[in-house]
């Protein structure tokens, strides 16, 4: 493989600085108020270099800015791999492991970022949409699918299906948020099964796929 011109190398770690930069002042300040002067100085960099990567566009800084971090979760997401041979032991791993990610702070700040900016940046949350959150119900699906022999017709079901499942373990982050970190982790594997239950209560009849008990 041919080496990349250094000078190219260069411009790309230039424009990753100022990105984590623009994500640090944009976190804190929210979109509108994060100037081009305050990433530039995150960043050690000057204003006419943030705007000669950016075109003078806060817009399009914002948008790359939140692509990157979430580009961040692609490795977490993918590697989301439950083991057992029930549906109950696949969901009770699946909870675990998402669980890990859900209540991750960093993956929170991103989240909290992306939804208070969505009326001034939609496209920044599409972003976040197509690269975490339709891969984490991708992922969920797969295992479902594996329990059901999913034809055409069931495809939306059991996509219906992942999707109440993770929201079901997003209640469990919210829930702990509001009792307390010190109680939270008291709770949150009580919280992770009852999640499980409530779901296999509600879908008991659209999974009526082998081992399922």
């Amino acid at each position: 493989m041919a080496k990349r011109p250094h000078g190219q190398v260069r411009k790309e770690r230039k424009r990753a600085v100022i990105l984590l930069a623009a994500y640090l002042v944009f976190t804190k300040s929210g979109f509108h108020g994060a100037t081009f002067e305050a990433i530039a100085r995150e960043a050690g960099v000057s204003k006419v270099t943030v705007y000669r990567h950016f075109s003078g566009s806060k817009h399009d800084l914002f948008v790359s800015a939140i692509e990157l971090q979430c580009q961040g979760f692609s490795t977490a997401i993918e590697s989301i791999r439950a083991l057992g041979t029930n549906l109950r032991s696949v969901l009770d791993d699946l909870a675990t492991q998402l669980n890990s990610l859900l209540s991750d702070q960093s993956y929170l700040n991103l989240k909290r970022l992306v939804l208070s900016e969505v009326r001034s940046c939609p496209e920044a949350y599409e972003h976040f949409r197509y690269i975490c959150l339709d891969p984490i119900n991708h992922r969920v699906a797969q295992h479902l699918k594996t329990f059901e022999q999913c034809s055409l017709e069931h495809e939306k079901s059991i996509h219906a299906a992942a999707s109440f499942f993770v929201s079901l373990l997003e209640g469990v982050e919210l829930h702990l948020a509001r009792i307390g970190q010190a109680d939270a982790r008291q709770l949150v594997e009580k919280r992770l099964r009852q999640s499980v239950a409530l779901f296999l209560f509600g879908y008991s009849g659209v999974l009526e796929g082998r081992n399922q008990t």
